[in-house]
Order: C-alpha cells, then sequence, then structure tokens
C-alpha cells in the first residue's frame, strides 16, 4: 500500500458520505394527486333553488367533463325540469379544487338568464357544489355526486 492510498479511501469515503446526506436533505418526491375532474367523469345530483324562497324546487342535475387542459376544463351541464330541459356548456377552471366557470353555449331549453354570470363552486373528493345566480339575483345552487357506476353514465332526464 502506497502512501495515497489511504487519502484515496478518505476522499471517496467523504465524497459517498457527502453524497448521502446531500441527498436525504432533498424533500421526497410529491405524488401527484388525482386529477379532481377527469375527462369523462359524470356527476349527477340536484339543482335547487335559493333557501330564501319558501316553495322549494328541486330537479335532477348532470355535469359530463369532457376536456382538460391544464387548469381549464369543458363540461356539458344539463337540467331536468318537468316543462324545460335544459342543457348548456361550461367552460372554466379548477384551482385547489375552487371552480370558476361560464355558459359558453346554450344546447337546449329557456334559461331565461338564468345561465349568466359566474358559476362558483368547489370540488371536495366525488362531490361538486355549484352556486349561480338566477335573473332575480336568487342563489341557484347544484350538489352533485360524481357517477363510480360501471357504465359511467348518468341520466338527468326525470
Amino acid at each position: 500500500m502506497n502512501k495515497s492510498t489511504p487519502t484515496r479511501f478518505v476522499l471517496v469515503a467523504m465524497t459517498l458520505l457527502t453524497t448521502v446526506l446531500l441527498a436525504a436533505d432533498k424533500p421526497a418526491t410529491k405524488k401527484s394527486e388525482p386529477d379532481p375532474l377527469p375527462i369523462g367523469s359524470v356527476w349527477t345530483g340536484i339543482e335547487s333553488n335559493d333557501p330564501r324562497i319558501a316553495k322549494r324546487i328541486e330537479h335532477k342535475a348532470k355535469l359530463k367533463i369532457i376536456e382538460r387542459d391544464g387548469t381549464k376544463f369543458v363540461a356539458d351541464y344539463s337540467v331536468a325540469e318537468p316543462k324545460n330541459a335544459k342543457g348548456a356548456r361550461l367552460e372554466g377552471t379548477i384551482r385547489s379544487g375552487i371552480i370558476e366557470a361560464r355558459v359558453t353555449k346554450i344546447n337546449k331549453g329557456n334559461w331565461a338568464g338564468g345561465a349568466e354570470g359566474t358559476w362558483d363552486g368547489r370540488v371536495e373528493g366525488n362531490e361538486i357544489t355549484f352556486v349561480r345566480k338566477n335573473e332575480k339575483k336568487l342563489d341557484i345552487t347544484t350538489k352533485l355526486t360524481r357517477d363510480t357506476g360501471k357504465s359511467g353514465e348518468a341520466d338527468a332526464k326525470g
């Protein structure tokens, strides 16, 4: 063994120890969370009128996510009112579970001004809640649950 061998050994050991310590100091890679609004997901539930109104009115509602691009999404929304089935295209964003959307196209029915303005919402797990104003500036609330059935489809008819 020559005089430089112990020096090399010490340098290799120090380099190895430094590498291990630096790697241990880095934060663990954060697991990416699942997309809260995946393409093709179907959400069904109830749209209801402002709670300040004495007569409770509820209709079946459905939301289907048809496009995603980063924080942006496009969805088809429908409501099954007995004499006025309605449908609209929503486009919006989702950030940290908070949704902001607007109607960009009326697909069906008479919305009577109820589709204008911002639809504010929140996704929490398999539930979405939207609140928007109707033409009288009263709150319309939609509460939806993600349909996890085999077909992935649910219908807002009825």
